[in-house]
């Protein structure tokens, strides 16, 4: 099937059909969950390290799987934890499109955050934020970034942190940090031994559990482009966090990937297996295996496997529970690609 047929026969597809294709998701993935709590590390799905580490999880909720998830390179008496997971997603002909969905970083897990950054991108490094610290009188996501600068320490691992610039950007909508980040020798705060920039990208005007009102559709749009042009360094990964790290993570990394997708005219997935085929450090690639679970593994429904929208969140769930969190989300992409075509 022409790829572009295959967007076009996708976006026909009415609230109730696309109601019908979300149910599905959460179907298999209630399944995934249930196998991993009782089977535990004979399951695929098992969450044991991340149940383990309660205390690191701003959700008691949303986990990473154990096969998918970040691991800090920390010294011997550290934890490795962090709820953070690694994805990858390919479409035929294009590169390897490299992301890092994380939960809003708590305060004492910011230390873990910026280590992650130092361990996991090359630099130019891009984090994309899309939640406000608070909503009402509850914190969604700590304060992570310094007004000025500040040192941060973990496991084996030091580093300072300095703000050298902040904007808004009027096409995004965002507010853009630049900061500097010193790795530091753990004796010695002064000594430095590798920096990095990080651009820090502040998309605060989308509400937890929901889209963003149609004003801001366009805006979104315009930060994907953002991201991408300051991500210039091919493989590293775009950091991307709301509060859990699910919904509106999930859902913004959907759109940015069809959208590439589309700028460049391929819609057909391939298998993440060629991920792992290219080389890259096992504990944070994902792996396709086949899950003795409700559908095998397999689409649930034969129409879904030509909805390139449901092949990408399917394939993200697999990497990362709950991405794209609520059908209400799950519809937004369609719209938003629906968007991006007539726009064209």
């Amino acid at each position: 099937m022409n790829p572009r047929v295959k967007y076009l026969k996708a976006l026909a597809s009415s609230d109730a059909k696309l109601s019908e294709k979300f149910l599905n998701l959460d179907s298999v993935e209630n399944e995934r969950t249930r196998d991993g709590i009782s089977a535990g590390s004979r399951s695929e799905w098992s969450l044991e390290r991340a149940l383990d580490e309660s205390t690191r999880n701003r959700y008691r909720d949303v986990l990473p799987w154990d096969k998918n998830r970040v691991r800090l390179q920390v010294s011997d008496d550290g934890s490795d934890y962090i709820n953070a997971s690694p994805i990858t997603l390919k479409a035929l002909g294009l590169r390897l499109r490299r992301y890092i969905a994380s939960q809003g970083p708590t305060k004492s897990t910011t230390p873990h955050f910026w280590h992650m950054i130092a361990d996991e991108t090359k630099d130019p490094a891009v984090i994309v934020m899309l939640t406000p610290t608070h909503e009402g009188h509850r914190e969604k996501c700590a304060q992570y970034w310094p007004d000025h600068h500040n040192h941060y320490a973990d496991a084996g691992f030091a580093c300072r942190v300095t703000l050298q610039s902040k904007e808004h950007n009027k096409d995004a909508n965002c507010v853009v940090r630049k900061f500097k980040l010193d790795e530091c020798s753990t004796e010695n705060p002064k000594e430095v031994k590798k920096s990095k920039t990080v651009y820090h990208l502040l998309f605060d005007s989308w509400g937890d559990f929901g889209t963003p009102i149609t004003s801001h559709e366009r805006n979104l749009v315009s930060m994907c482009n953002l991201a991408n042009q300051l991500n210039s360094t091919e493989d590293s990964p775009l950091v991307v966090h709301c509060s859990a790290g699910v919904g509106r993570t999930g859902t913004f990394i959907t759109i940015d990937f069809l959208l590439n997708c589309l700028t460049h005219g391929t819609l057909d997935a391939e298998d993440a297996q060629d991920a792992q085929d290219m080389g890259s450090e096992p504990h944070n690639e994902y792996i396709v295996r086949s899950a003795p679970l409700l559908y095998n593994g397999s689409f649930p429904d034969p129409q879904t496997k030509d909805d390139p929208i449901f092949e990408t969140v399917w394939n993200l769930r697999k990497q990362r529970m709950s991405m794209v969190q609520n059908v209400f989300q799950f519809i937004f992409i369609y719209k938003i690609i629906k968007l991006a075509l007539s726009s064209e």
